[in-house]
């Protein structure tokens, strides 16, 4: 299903540690410049592109035009043609989010309420301690695994049952689920930070059915957005900005060699 998406290389950029330092990003945020969204430094401007998290992290340039809206139930009816109708784990994804939701003093979801409810058996990444911890940080995500065939036995089919996938579908309900808070919490991370949107759900069950999305440009726009709020802010430290920082530490190593 990744591989149909081309989404193979951009979920296993996920799967690992990103060490960062704290300074060398307050200086990146500083020579920032909204007005031409390049970085300026001594030897001139420097932009970041769409091709550049196409070669680094595998996000698509092409493809579906990424949409971010809660589906009617309209575009849920199986009444409607098969080009025009959601995939059925989009409804499945809006059950386990209503199911989530009802139980939460606010009506969101964690996105660790989601990974519980999706997956039981969850671990956390191990990864390398920095050489300095008192300059250098490290960015783990928490791990739930759909790279893996695995086989579903009784105990794992909980969340289908609650949701009322029948039995079979249960790698198609769970490859968007885990896509959805991909989305939300790695690729396009929105404040409040840590929850998961109901509005990805389409896109990921898009995916998941193996159609490339162009998650590039919304990807580089959340970026610009960002920095530039960031690099204006009176007090750029404590900005309320949220973005994908991994990738960005990871362009920086790559043309900074930071």
């Amino acid at each position: 299903m990744l591989a149909d998406a081309f989404l193979t290389e951009a979920v296993q950029a996920s799967h690992y540690v990103y060490d960062f330092s704290d300074e060398f990003l307050k200086a990146f945020c500083e020579h920032w410049c909204p007005s031409t969204n390049t970085f300026i430094i001594p030897p001139g401007k420097l932009s970041i592109s769409l091709w550049d998290f196409l070669d680094l992290g595998g996000l698509s340039v092409t493809g579906r035009l990424f949409d971010e809206v809660v589906p009617t139930g309209e575009c849920l009816s199986q009444s409607l043609s098969e080009e025009a109708r959601l995939p059925a784990s989009c409804m499945f994804l809006l059950l386990g989010y209503h199911y989530l939701a009802v139980q939460s003093p606010d009506r969101r979801v964690l996105a660790s309420a989601w990974i519980s409810f999706w997956n039981h058996s969850i671990r956390s990444y191990v990864g390398h301690e920095a050489a300095d911890r008192s300059t250098s940080k490290s960015i783990c995500p928490r791990k739930l695994s759909v790279l893996e065939h695995r086989s579903w036995d009784a105990g794992d089919r909980h969340p289908f049952d609650t949701v009322g996938a029948s039995a079979g579908l249960e790698e198609e309900v769970y490859c968007p689920a885990f896509l959805s808070c991909w989305l939300c919490v790695f690729v396009l991370p929105a404040e409040p930070l840590g929850f998961i949107r109901a509005g990805v759900f389409k896109m990921a069950s898009f995916m998941a059915n193996g159609y490339r999305v162009s998650l590039a440009p919304p990807f580089l726009s959340c970026i610009y957005k960002s920095l530039s709020q960031i690099s204006l802010s009176n007090t750029p430290s404590i900005a309320p900005e949220c973005f994908p920082a991994p990738y960005l530490i990871g362009w920086m190593g790559t043309y900074l060699h930071a």
